[in-house]
C-alpha cells in the first residue's frame, strides 16, 4: 500500500508540472518540447479525478474532520 500511495504522490506532482508547463495559466513560456496528445490529456484528467475521489473518500472515512 505504501508503494501505491508513494506512486500516487508522484502522480499528483506530475499533473501539477503538466499544468504549469503546458497550460496558459502562467505567462506563455518558450517553445514546448513535446505536445501532449488527446490521449495524454485524457489520462491526466482521469487520473486527477481518481485521486480527487480517493482523497474525498479518505476524508469522509476519517470522520470528515479537517486536520488541525
Amino acid at each position: 500500500m505504501k508503494m501505491i500511495l508513494g506512486g500516487a504522490m508522484n502522480l499528483v506532482n506530475g499533473i501539477g508540472t503538466l499544468r504549469n508547463r503546458f497550460s496558459d495559466a502562467h505567462a506563455p513560456g518558450g517553445k514546448i518540447p513535446v505536445k501532449p496528445s488527446a490521449r495524454h490529456a485524457a489520462l491526466a484528467v482521469n487520473m486527477a479525478g481518481a485521486m480527487a475521489t480517493f482523497m474525498i473518500e479518505t476524508f469522509v472515512q476519517q470522520g470528515g474532520k479537517a486536520a488541525a
